[in-house]
Parts: C-alpha cells; structure tokens; sequence
C-alpha cells in the first residue's frame, strides 16, 4: 500500500527557511558548496545573514555567480515605480567586504567580475577620491 503525502501540509525535515539558511551557512563545507548553488539563494543567504557576515561566501562563488548576485543586489528602484538604478555605496559595501577577506582575494575576485559591473560601481567613486588620497607614505 503506498502513502500519499500533500507536498503542502508534510512536514519538512529541514525546518524553517531561516534555520536551513543558518545551517547552510554554518557548514565546514561552505566553500565547496557555494559554486552549486543558485545566485538566487545566495541573495537569500547574504540577506539573511547580512552581506558584512558574507566574506566567505562572496569569495566562494564563481564569477558567474557573482555577476548575477551583484546584479540581484545591486540595482534598486530610486523610488517606487521608477526604474531601477544601480546602487554606488551598497557596492562600496561589497568592495569593503572583499577586501576584508584579504587584498589579493578582493582584487583577483574583482578582476574576475562582469567589466560593466566594476566600472559601473567604480566611476562614481573615482569623484570622491581626491588626488593624493591614495599615495602612501612609503620611502622612495
């Protein structure tokens, strides 16, 4: 006799979208499962937990997968109803989080990021630096 189970009402096994993200995010395994998983869930994840939480995350997904994930996150409507505009400080907060991770981490994940994306998240930053803001202090 087989069992008929509405996908609807069973429970899951899982537990709550908050305690699967949790657990998900609390793995040993974290880098080797970020590559398979969904931009999608990733978004979730980062949400959830908090991009400034996410370093490890970031660095572990692929190009591919963070190209989506910027674009999930990075493009806001100015105001409801209006097209959407790309957010410059939220990607300062990324840029942020990729540098804590370490600075060669963050320059090899920007350098493998969509072009469009980086200049883009870039440009607008280039008018707030002011020249020799950026030199160090370092013996010649």
């Amino acid at each position: 006799m087989s069992k008929i189970t509405n996908r609807d009402t069973a429970p899951r096994d899982g537990g709550s979208v908050e305690h699967r993200l949790a657990r998900l995010l609390d793995t040993p395994f974290l880098a080797r499962v970020v590559p398979h998983l969904p931009p999608e869930t990733l978004h979730q994840l980062i949400r959830y937990r908090g991009l400034e939480a996410c370093g490890e995350l970031v660095t572990s997904a692929t190009p591919a997968q963070l190209t989506l994930l910027l674009d999930l996150d990075l493009w806001r409507p100015a105001r409801p109803g209006r097209d959407e505009q790309f957010d410059v400080d939220r990607f300062g907060e990324w840029l942020e989080v990729l540098v804590d991770t370490g600075d060669s981490v963050a320059a090899r994940t920007v350098a493998a990021l969509d072009e469009n994306v980086v200049v883009a998240g870039l440009s607008p930053l280039r008018a707030r630096v002011r020249p020799g803001h950026l030199r160090t202090n370092r013996p010649e």
